[in-house]
């Protein structure tokens, strides 16, 4: 990946992080004026709620590191980590259509979460194989 795609993704990183982190302080706000259009919630789906809200969170997070450390470090497999970006750009989408449809389950399942925190994990750990140097081929 040349300069110039390896900045593009740190970019888009860096974008989709402080995004990410407009949503969380969106959500916060919403649930401090006490979750407008939505029935009292009781205690587990106020649970459900903030832990829908701290995901947004920890996307913001980790896409700030990876613009962080796309900016830094150049890859040894620049298609993986490229594949990698995508999937750790994915999540925040999952989570925040999580905060928002999640809490009308009565089993309190949380699907769209979980693909987001799959999607965060799988694109985290493609990252960091993505940095593993190639090995040479043994001497024959």
């Amino acid at each position: 990946m040349e300069l110039t795609a390896r900045s593009r993704w740190s970019t888009l990183h860096r974008y989709a992080g402080w995004a990410t982190m407009v949503v969380f302080l969106a959500t916060g706000m919403y649930m401090r004026l006490g979750f407008r259009g939505v029935p009292t919630p009781d205690l587990a789906h106020h649970v459900f709620f903030r832990s829908r809200h701290l995901y947004l969170l920890a996307a913001s997070l980790a896409q700030l590191l990876m613009g962080a450390h796309l900016a830094s470090v150049p890859p040894a497999r620049p298609h993986l980590q490229a594949a990698a970006s995508l999937l750790v750009t994915c999540s925040p989408v999952l989570f925040l259509l999580g905060f928002a449809t999640e809490h009308g389950d009565p089993f309190l399942r949380g699907l769209a979460s979980s693909f987001g925190w799959y999607l965060l994990l799988a694109g985290v750990l493609l990252h960091l194989l993505a940095q593993r140097p190639r090995r040479a081929a043994a001497p024959v």
